[in-house]
């Protein structure tokens, strides 16, 4: 999200608010008997792993009170300075269009007729984490679709395991993703603190997600080697303990790198949450709790600066950077929340953040804090 980095939306793309954030799923459903939605809006729906058994009963529930929604399960949901392991966060989406739906990004049928029409100011995007070809999904949505406010996340599980993880009024899926069209701008601001600590190097082989050679060398043995020199003995059963601290950023001309997570390694070939293009020159990162909550803080008082009313909030963070800020991750929370004055932080956290802010077209990032802002 993958998680691991940080978004935050805030405004009224996601504002009429039914009780935000419910901790069972009957409390959910007699909310909604009492106020269902309108007919120009549907339900954005964030459900915590936990409660993954729970989701075609709501499915089910949903239906039955002829109500349009779309969502996905993550593996906590943010609520103040909290983590819910279950539970469910749901917003009102008002002026609502259409929800684009694949079961697979490598064959995304009908993805052609989304440009076709009236075009919507925003979008929200959710993909299953840990499905092959986000990247290039984003790029065909992007060249169809063109300018737009797009944000988003990387659902799944903290086991990063591949699963259903996906759902709309159609049922309970993985591998693909979910595409809700709105009319309604949002300004966005991106930006992860991470600082560069070794590099650069050059990725001479990869296929998707995995890297296989880094300077025409095995890449994991190559990495632990560089780590070695900064006083870091990463294994690969360690792998994911140590790697958390020092993720890998795509050097971005004129932007912060883009940052990539490394989760795994069979012992030669990385694996990372989120596609890394062969040639692609990169360095190592580094940061610090300092670093990464000063970021956190910056990107949403960037985001509200001149606003004088700022109104509901939504915040995405990838698991990762929460693992590795531990029990400072309260503190980042915190700096988003005092810097977005009143409002209430929630969210989920992610296995990779989706951004149209920041980089041009659209991005699929980790361990990186955006914020969207009406």
């Amino acid at each position: 999200m993958l998680g691991v980095e940080c978004i935050v939306w805030m405004g009224r793309l996601l504002l009429e608010v039914i009780h935000m954030f419910f901790p069972e799923l009957t409390a959910l459903t007699a909310t909604l008997r009492q106020g269902p939605p309108g007919e120009d809006e549907a339900l954005a729906i964030l459900v915590g792993e936990e409660s993954v058994s729970e989701v075609d009963d709501l499915i089910d529930a949903l239906n039955w009170e002829g109500i349009r929604f779309f969502g996905g399960v993550f593996p906590g949901l943010i609520w103040g300075d909290t983590i819910k392991k279950t539970g469910y966060i749901v917003k009102r989406v008002p002026a609502f269009h259409r929800l684009y739906i694949t079961h697979d990004l490598n064959s995304a049928k009908g993805l052609a007729a989304l440009g076709e029409g009236q075009r919507c100011r925003s979008a929200m995007i959710l993909v299953d984490g840990t499905a092959p070809g986000i990247c290039s999904f984003l790029a065909d949505l992007f060249s169809l679709c063109g300018d737009a406010n797009y944000m988003g996340g990387g659902v799944g599980f903290s086991d990063f395991e591949p699963d259903n993880c996906l759902f709309s009024n159609e049922g309970f899926f993985g591998g693909g993703a979910v595409v809700a069209f709105f009319d309604y701008p949002l300004s966005l601001a991106v930006k992860h603190g991470w600082r560069k600590c070794k590099g650069p190097f050059i990725v001479t082989k990869s296929a998707g997600n995995v890297i296989e050679e880094i300077n025409w060398e095995e890449a994991f043995p190559f990495y632990q080697r560089v780590l070695r020199y900064s006083g870091e003995e990463i294994t690969p059963e360690n792998f994911f303990a140590v790697a958390k601290k020092y993720p890998l950023g795509l050097y971005k001309r004129g932007h912060e790198d883009i940052v990539r997570d490394p989760f795994k390694t069979d012992g030669s070939r990385i694996f990372c949450v989120g596609e890394v293009p062969e040639n692609a020159l990169f360095y190592i990162l580094e940061g610090s709790k300092e670093g990464l909550i000063s970021s956190a803080r910056q990107v949403a008082r960037n985001c509200v600066k001149g606003m004088k009313t700022p109104t509901g909030c939504l915040v995405f963070n990838c698991i990762s950077r929460a693992q590795y800020l531990e029990d400072a991750f309260r503190e980042e929370l915190g700096a988003i929340s005092e810097a977005l004055a009143n409002l209430t932080v929630e969210g989920a956290l992610t296995l990779g953040e989706i951004s149209s802010s920041g980089y041009g077209g659209i991005s699929f990032l980790n361990k990186t804090v955006v914020v969207g802002v009406v």
